[in-house]
C-alpha cells in the first residue's frame, strides 16, 4: 500500500465504492478503508482516489495507527476465513527518533481501537500480544549486532543514517548506547517540492521522482564510485520537457537542469550540517539506508571518503584523507529481496528491498524473540 491517508465522509466513500466496484473485484490492499465512529479513513491507493491532504507534518504515529489497522485488515481478509475468530498479533514498528516518545500514546490508541473495528465492512477482532517499537534505524542496529555480536557493538562508534521521503533520522551509538539522535522533516519529497516550484514545466512528485532515479541509473554505468549526474544530459530528465519547439525545449531542459542542481546543492548543504550535528566525531562505521540513497550517494561518498556498498570491504577514495567505512542498507538488501520474493520489475524499480531493510531486520528480531 502507498503511504496516503485521508479522512472522508461516509457518503463520499459510498459513492466511490458504488462507482468503482462494477468493473471488478479489487484486492483489499487496493481498496483499504477503516470506519472509526462516524469517520471513514481511506488508506493507500484508496486514499489517492480522494486527492488526500498533505499529512507530512502530522506526527508519524498518528498516520501509523491507521496504516497498522489497514495492514492487519488486509492480512485477515487474505489469510483468515472465519469472521468470528480473534486474531493474535505480534507487532513491531519503527518511529522517527524525535517522535519515539509518542510510542506509548500509539500503543494506548491501538489497545482502544483494535479489539474490534470495521475494515471494508468486515468486523476485525484483534489481540496484540506483543508490541515492540524502536527508533528508525533500530532494525539495522539489531542486524549488525546479530552479525557481529554485542561485544563488538559496544566497542563501536556506530552511525545510522536513514534517508526517507518525509524525514531523515540519524542515530549515533557509543559504548552500545544511543548518544545522539534527530529526525528532521527534510525528506526527499520536500526536495522534490523545491524543484517543482522552480521547474519550467508542469510536474508532480511521482513523475519527477521517477525521472530522477531513472537518470541516476542512466548516469551510473556500473561505476564503483557514484558519479554526480549532469542532469540536463540525461534522457530521463530531458523527457520531462513538454515544448515541441526545439528552442523552447532546449530552454526548458536547461531550466530543469538548473532547478534540480539547485535543489541538490541546497539539500546537500542541509545534509552536511545534519551529519556534523549527529556525528561530530569520527565513526568506526556508518550504515546508510533509504530509497533516496542513490541521489545522495556521491555526496556521502565524498564526505566520508569511502564508496557506499552492500559489503564492508571499502577503502579510502583519497588515500591522503581519513575515511569511514560505509555500509548500504545494513548489507541485507539482497536478503530482503530473496525472503520477500521481490522479483517483479515494479518491486525492483520501487526499491522495495531497500525500503524494507530496517523493518525487515526488526521483524527477524521479533521472530527470534
Amino acid at each position: 500500500m502507498s503511504s496516503a491517508i485521508d479522512e472522508v465522509s461516509s457518503e463520499r466513500m459510498e459513492n466511490q465504492l458504488k462507482h468503482s466496484n462494477w468493473i471488478g473485484f479489487s484486492q483489499p490492499e487496493q481498496q483499504a478503508w477503516i470506519r472509526d465512529g462516524n469517520s471513514v479513513i481511506a488508506v493507500g491507493q484508496m486514499a489517492e482516489k480522494f486527492c488526500p491532504t498533505d499529512r507530512r507534518s502530522v506526527p508519524k504515529y498518528e498516520n501509523a495507527l491507521y496504516k497498522i489497522m489497514a495492514a492487519i485488515g488486509v492480512i485477515v481478509e487474505r489469510h483468515f476465513d472465519s469472521k468470528k475468530r480473534k486474531i493474535k498479533i505480534q507487532l513491531g514498528l519503527l518511529l522517527p527518533w524525535d517522535e519515539y516518545k509518542d510510542r506509548k500514546r500509539l500503543w494506548g490508541e491501538l489497545q482502544r481501537l483494535t479489539p474490534e473495528y470495521e475494515f471494508r465492512s468486515r468486523k476485525i477482532r484483534v489481540k496484540i500480544e506483543d508490541f515492540l517499537c524502536y527508533p528508525e534505524g533500530g532494525g539495522i542496529a539489531v542486524s549488525r549486532i546479530a552479525e557481529k555480536g554485542l561485544d563488538w557493538f559496544k566497542q563501536q562508534r556506530l552511525g545510522i543514517l536513514m534517508l526517507g521521503d518525509r524525514n531523515w533520522t540519524g542515530l549515533c551509538f557509543e559504548s552500545g548506547q544511543i548518544k545522539r539522535g534527530a529526525s528532521p522533516l527534510m525528506g526527499f519529497s520536500f526536495l522534490l517540492d523545491r524543484v517543482i516550484k522552480t521547474a519550467p514545466c508542469l510536474l508532480n512528485r511521482d513523475k519527477l521522482n521517477n525521472a530522477i532515479f531513472k537518470g541516476i541509473t542512466e548516469a551510473s554505468k556500473g561505476e564503483y564510485y557514484s558519479p554526480k549526474p549532469l542532469w540536463g544530459e540525461l534522457e530521463a530528465i530531458r523527457s520531462l520537457a513538454t515544448a515541441r519547439n526545439s528552442n523552447l525545449r532546449k530552454s526548458e531542459i536547461e531550466d530543469l537542469d538548473k532547478a534540480i542542481t539547485l535543489g541538490e546543492r541546497e539539500w546537500e548543504e542541509k545534509l552536511k550540517l545534519f551529519l556534523k550535528e549527529i556525528f561530530p566525531n569520527r565513526l568506526t562505521e556508518l550504515n546508510v539506508c533509504g530509497g533516496p540513497l542513490p541521489f545522495f550517494k556521491p555526496f556521502i561518498e565524498a564526505y566520508f571518503n569511502c564508496a557506499v556498498g552492500e559489503k564492508m570491504d571499502c577503502s579510502p577514495i583519497d588515500l591522503a584523507r581519513p575515511y569511514t567505512p560505509v555500509l548500504a542498507h545494513g548489507g541485507i538488501a539482497n536478503d530482503v529481496a530473496e525472503a520477500l520474493e521481490f522479483k517483479s520489475i515494479a518491486a525492483t524499480e520501487s526499491a522495495f528491498s531497500v525500503r524494507f531493510a530496517d523493518v525487515f531486520s526488526l521483524f527477524e528480531y521479533l521472530k527470534a524473540e
